[in-house]
């Protein structure tokens, strides 16, 4: 997915999702349930002070692949550097925009799964998941906007279906 750009510059970008500990495990098979994702990489701790959860794991970063996409989900814990850094809002929520084939099964099984529907259009349909980040799942194939230069060193927009 990376390619290689002029030194300096940003060659990727990757969603950074938080959810709240303990449920790291639970939103990743959320995302892998609802959006066909598929799990690339998981990094996680195991619990060993609290006699609570003692055994259990904290998500430290898991990487799950949308199609082209890579979404990275964390759990938030009280002594995540995210939450302990003066005069910065805990990161929260969000929007995520997918296409899917088959927009009515994913957005009954995200409700099954506990998402709460935000609207329900004919072509396009938004959840919220439980975590707190909206989707929005659009019908239609695969859009995407390519850009080509010609010799003027314009630029072309074409939206491809």
């Amino acid at each position: 997915m990376s390619t290689e750009g002029e030194k300096g510059h940003m060659n990727e970008m990757k969603r950074h999702i938080f959810v709240d500990e303990p449920y790291g495990c639970e939103a990743i098979e959320f995302y892998k349930a609802v959006f066909r994702a598929v799990e690339v990489n998981r990094v996680y701790k195991e619990i060993e002070t609290d006699d609570e959860i003692k055994g259990s794991v904290r998500v430290v970063s898991c990487e799950l692949q949308f199609c082209s996409s890579i979404i990275i989900v964390s759990e938030l814990t009280p002594k995540s550097s995210m939450l302990n850094q003066k005069n910065v809002a805990p990161p929260r929520g969000g929007t995520m925009l997918v296409y899917a084939k088959d927009v009515e099964s994913a957005l009954d099984l995200a409700v099954r799964l506990g998402s709460s529907i935000l609207k329900d259009g004919k072509f396009e349909k938004q959840i919220k998941d439980p975590y707190g980040y909206i989707w929005i799942i659009r019908t239609g194939g695969r859009a995407a906007v390519v850009g080509t230069s010609n010799p003027q060193g314009e630029t072309k927009r074409q939206r491809i279906l």
